[in-house]
């Protein structure tokens, strides 16, 4: 399978003929304040920053290292976009020189790395929809406990897992880090002998109940 192609070095501005990238920084996120509003981080983009670039196009965001989902707004035009946690690639968002600002925000805080283009980046690099392939996985067995169990620890930068019940019993399965997992607390239900793949960039902890003890959970992480 075609692998995706590597990221643009963020070292320094490149120039094509169609396309000026200027890295603007890294910035850290502080984490929400837990009452539900939308509190953003408001990052200037300096006119001496964007040199050559007039009115950007496009922005580059490096969520990679987030356990949440990242969302960055214009804060001109409340055009935002989201960023999965562990993700990163292009996104339109349109900024004029009259309003050089971004908004961050992360539910659980994040440290990410931003660039912006002079141009709408092609299709073909935008990285499969903000997903990365992932260079490896990882592969592990937990023997099945009637009783919490936790399965999987948090991973910086993991870009999805599935989950095997090889089992004869049902499997309840959290994602939450620092939860239990029962009957009553669960993501999902897996029936003796199925699987589950997760449709998220989750990079957080993973937990299991099963209604019998026997068997094992087969977990197959893709970092």
């Amino acid at each position: 399978m075609a692998q995706n192609p590597a990221p643009f070095q963020r070292v320094a501005p490149q120039y094509t003929q169609q396309i000026t990238l200027t890295p603007v920084g890294t910035f850290t996120i502080p984490a929400d304040t837990g009452d539900g509003a939308f509190h953003p981080v408001q990052t200037l983009v300096q006119q001496a920053i964007l040199g050559q670039i007039v009115n950007v196009q496009s922005v580059w965001l490096d969520a990679t290292a987030a356990y949440d989902q990242v969302i960055i707004r214009n804060r001109q035009t409340r055009q935002y976009a989201v960023y999965p946690p562990g993700s990163y690639g292009w996104q339109m968002l349109l900024l004029t020189t009259d309003a050089m600002g971004f908004e961050f925000y992360c539910l659980s805080g994040a440290t990410v790395t931003l660039d912006v283009s002079s141009a709408v980046i092609p299709p073909q690099l935008s990285f499969g929809n903000l997903v990365k392939s992932s260079p490896y996985s990882k592969r592990t067995d937990i023997l099945a406990a009637a009783a919490e169990t936790h399965c999987l620890a948090q991973t910086v930068g993991r870009q999805g897992f599935i989950a095997a019940n090889d089992s004869t019993a049902t499997m309840y399965l959290l994602c939450e880090n620092g939860g239990s997992a029962s009957v009553t607390n669960f993501t999902k239900i897996i029936q003796s002998q199925s699987d589950w793949t997760c449709p998220y960039a989750y990079g957080g902890e993973v937990h299991a109940y099963w209604t019998a003890a026997n068997g094992y959970g087969r977990f197959t992480e893709f970092l």
